[in-house]
This record gives structure tokens, C-alpha cells and sequence, in this order.
């Protein structure tokens, strides 16, 4: 199975003081409520045609939480010799596995979403997803992005020292992250003063930016690891970070077992061991 990473980001909305935000006289957690909402079947919309997110609800190791998001196409294809080779169509369902660690621990809510099966690209079909979720106005609102090597952005830059002239960073402000580091303390503040959800910062210059520095560096971890998105363009190159998500191969069982339902959930268990446990 391979899988692209990202992270997600929540921020309470003004209803949380509504009756179904409440848990037993306390706000619903991102956790809980991160189990609820995957909890359950949901359809929604993507370039114009219905998706369907199932969750896997059996066989599923503690403490995480998996589903499936599938597209219903139709096939030309023919009847045996039998019934004279007739054209017929057939409905088809192809579907991706989602894959999500939704703890509020330092390097919790990350997802995993399946690619190369013919459905869709990892990002674009989560963030659809998303999308609708936030739709249905619930006492959270997520954001998500890819989890990115920060090598991907040095490398970038190595291969065009001295002509990168622009670089963008676009960043959230964390609900999960500790304070690390200086950049860390300054998300946490534009939120918790400002109350903002994110923040931009573009640094450009014609001669050439010097970019080999702690400031820089900081920007860079935080926002690969899926703290938001990084932008730059050189002379004659560019790169966006959205484009460079942290793949993972997850090896296939020895025994070999055989496609069928049943062992395609004990892929998914496996899977979710081996990405978020690294068992």
C-alpha cells in the first residue's frame, strides 16, 4: 500500500457552546470529535462527480481510526460467447484507504491517504472531503496540508544557489505542536492574541536571498512537518511544497494473502501499525 501524509489543524468555532459540542459538561475534544465525524459514511462532491467516504469499523487497532473513499464508474465490457459477446455495462467501485491518528499528542492528527489506485490524487480528494466536512458546520473547522521533507525545500534551493528571489511561507496556527522553537512560540501567539488561524510571510529580493539562516531554518521545519505551505521561485524554477507530500510504502504481507474483504481490512490494520507506530 502507498500512501501520501498529512496533518490536520482544528479551531473551534462559535458554537461550541452548542448542546452537541458539550460531552458530559466539558467541550468536545479535536479527538472525540475527530472519531465521531470519521465514524461515520459520508458523500460528498469532487470535479463534479459523488465520492463516498465508509469507515472501517472492525479490526482496527486502538487508537486509530480508518475508512475507505470510493467512486462509483461504469464499464463498457461483454457477455460470455454464450450470450453472443453482447455489450453490456457494469457499475465498478474503486476506493483508497484513509488512514488517521486523530490524538492531540506533539505529532498527532496526521492522516494517510492511499494513491495510485485510480482514483483520485491523495490531496485534492482528502481536502474535497474536508471541505465538505466544514460544510456541515460542526463545533470544529479543519484545515489540512501535506506533511513535507524539509529536504525537499533545501534541495530546491541547493540546485538554485543564489537565484531563489521569492519565497512565501503560509502557516497555521498549531493546536498539537509543542513549543520548540522560536517559530513554534510565534504561531502559538498570533493565536492565542490575535486569534488567527494563519499567517504569511514573504521574504523577497532581485540580488538573491540568503536563506542559510535560524530564522529560515525554523520556517521551514515548521511548515513541512504540516504546519502549513511553502512557496518559492527562482530564475528559472519554482516550488511548492503542496506538490512534494511525504510518500510511504507500507510492505506487503509475506504470507501473501488473498484480495478479499476480509484481508483487505487486515491491510489497513497493518498499514496504520506500520505508519503510525512504525511497527
Amino acid at each position: 500500500m502507498n500512501l501520501e501524509m498529512m496533518r490536520l489543524s482544528l479551531w473551534p468555532l462559535g458554537n461550541m457552546a452548542a448542546p452537541e459540542a458539550i460531552v458530559s459538561g466539558k467541550p468536545l475534544s479535536r479527538e472525540t470529535w475527530l472519531r465521531d465525524v470519521f465514524g461515520r459514511s459520508i458523500e460528498f462532491d469532487y470535479k463534479g462527480r459523488k465520492y463516498h467516504f465508509v469507515p472501517t469499523l472492525d479490526e482496527i487497532p486502538a487508537p486509530f481510526v480508518a475508512g475507505r473513499i470510493g467512486l462509483l464508474s461504469r464499464v463498457l465490457e461483454n457477455e460470455p460467447p454464450d450470450h453472443g459477446l453482447e455489450d453490456t455495462v457494469r457499475d465498478r467501485w474503486k476506493a483508497v484507504a484513509v488512514l488517521l491518528d486523530p490524538r492531540a499528542h506533539e505529532d498527532g492528527q496526521k492522516v494517510a491517504v492511499e494513491f495510485g489506485t485510480g482514483v483520485a490524487k491523495p490531496f485534492p480528494i482528502f481536502s474535497s472531503l474536508i471541505r465538505h466536512i466544514n460544510g456541515q458546520l460542526g463545533p470544529y473547522a479543519i484545515e489540512v496540508k501535506p506533511i513535507t521533507a524539509a529536504s525537499s525545500f533545501w534541495d530546491f534551493v541547493q540546485k538554485n544557489e543564489g537565484q531563489v528571489v521569492s519565497v512565501t511561507f503560509e502557516f497555521l496556527a498549531p493546536n498539537m505542536f509543542g513549543i520548540v522553537d522560536d517559530m513554534d512560540k510565534e504561531a502559538n501567539d498570533l493565536k492565542k492574541y490575535e486569534n488567527a488561524k494563519s499567517a504569511s510571510l514573504k521574504i523577497e529580493s532581485n540580488e538573491g536571498l540568503n536563506l542559510h539562516t535560524k530564522r529560515v531554518e525554523q520556517t521551514v521545519n515548521y511548515t513541512t512537518r504540516g504546519g502549513g505551505n511553502i512557496k518559492a521561485r527562482a530564475r528559472h524554477d519554482d516550488f511548492n511544497s503542496d506538490r512534494t507530500a511525504t510518500r510511504v510504502r507500507v510492505p506487503e504481507d509475506p504470507i501473501g494473502e488473498a484480495e478479499t474483504p476480509v484481508s483487505l481490512r487486515s491491510r489497513i490494520a497493518r498499514a496504520l501499525r506500520y505508519v503510525f507506530l512504525n511497527d
